[in-house]
């Protein structure tokens, strides 16, 4: 009777130092929280979040986490953490953060296994000790198996005294599993405040409802301003169709002056040459009256002295007959067309009659 107290005292004193362990132990930092979260998501998928499954992988990696690292990995050196910046800095500098998780947790491994093969010959130079070798983590979880003690042969002698040891291991260990079951999910600090978070993400609500609301202000702001280049586009478009509206208008302006212009010329240069020719006519007509034929002088209407020789006939002739070429007349009127038709008649008649006299 006394061993079997001696048993339950020992078993009872055991589940009380695991509860009182579990409670005591220090809240997840960041870090611890970031690897464990990310390990145990992994493993189960993130629709297991907050479920039972869940809550019971977050405990079981985050003691094999601190089991050779320490709380918030206090145990890794300086060299330990210059060798995980080396390795996976670029990852976080770059933004993926799961790939950055990723590396550090086959880093921690990596020397998670440096140390237990360290380790291995100390232990076997000692004497009189037992050593089981330590089994390789996977390489996307931290937590290790712990072997586990074998578990004694009943005698045949006392049964009763085995079924009273496993009933109060049994009754230890479902109060402890009753604790970690109860324990609230380790919270992770919030990136924007600092403050807790509560449930899956790594934001509180406040933070989560201040970032929506400044993706939602960023929102109006882009399409705002995308609608004021929109306006401003238009009105360019439009001083620039009023300013080549505004040009064609000068020029078809400038056009019509100048046409006008140009007919004023031609109705001038007209009314001067009508004058000219009534004029001629007159003159002409009194010559006719007085003399007739015999007043007809060839050297006069050519231009040339009497006694000019037949090179000067020649060149007074053709100066004469381009001055009265119909083509510069033919858009004259009808009575000044025939005016200068007569001239140029004059004029081969002048011609003529001084070369046949040569």
């Amino acid at each position: 009777m006394q061993a079997l107290a001696g048993v339950l005292l020992v078993a009872a004193r055991a589940a009380g130092a695991d509860v009182a362990a579990a409670q005591e132990a220090p809240p997840p930092s960041a870090i611890e929280h970031a690897l464990v979260e990310y390990l145990c998501r992994t493993v189960h998928g993130p629709t297991m979040i907050g479920t039972q499954v869940y809550q019971s992988c977050y405990a079981e990696q985050l003691a094999a986490l601190r089991e050779p690292f320490g709380s918030d990995l206090a145990n890794l050196t300086r060299a330990d953490r210059r060798s995980l910046d080396a390795w996976c800095g670029k990852m976080q500098a770059a933004g993926d953060r799961d790939a950055y998780l990723a590396c550090i947790n086959r880093q921690l491994v990596r020397l998670k296994e440096e140390r237990a093969a360290k380790a291995k010959p100390a232990e076997a130079n000692e004497p009189g000790d037992l050593k089981e070798t330590e089994a390789a983590a996977p390489v996307e979880t931290i937590a290790a198996v712990e072997p586990r003690p074998p578990v004694a042969q009943a005698s045949s002698g006392a049964p009763w005294l085995m079924l009273a040891i496993g009933g109060v291991v049994a009754s230890a260990g479902g109060a402890a599993f009753v604790l970690l079951r109860n324990r609230r999910a380790p919270q992770q600090a919030c990136r924007g405040c600092g403050g807790a978070v509560d449930g899956a993400g790594d934001m509180c609500a406040s933070c989560r409802h201040e970032a929506a609301e400044a993706r939602r202000r960023a929102a109006a702001e882009r399409a705002e301003e995308a609608r004021l280049q929109a306006e401003q586009a238009k009105r360019e478009a439009e001083l620039q169709d009023e300013e080549a509206r505004r040009e064609q208008e000068r020029r078809d302006e400038a056009a019509r002056l100048a046409s006008e212009a140009e007919q004023r010329r031609r109705d001038e240069q007209e009314r001067r040459l009508q004058q000219a020719a009534r004029a001629a006519d007159a003159a002409g007509g009194a010559a006719e009256a007085a003399g007739g034929e015999a007043m007809f002088d060839p050297h006069a209407v050519l231009g040339v002295a009497p006694g000019a020789d037949a090179e000067e006939i020649r060149a007074a002739y053709e100066q004469a007959k381009a001055k009265y070429d119909p083509r510069q007349y033919e858009h004259l009127g009808l009575e000044l067309q025939a005016h200068f038709k007569a001239k140029a008649d004059a004029v081969e008649r002048a011609f003529q009659t001084l070369h046949a006299s040569e």
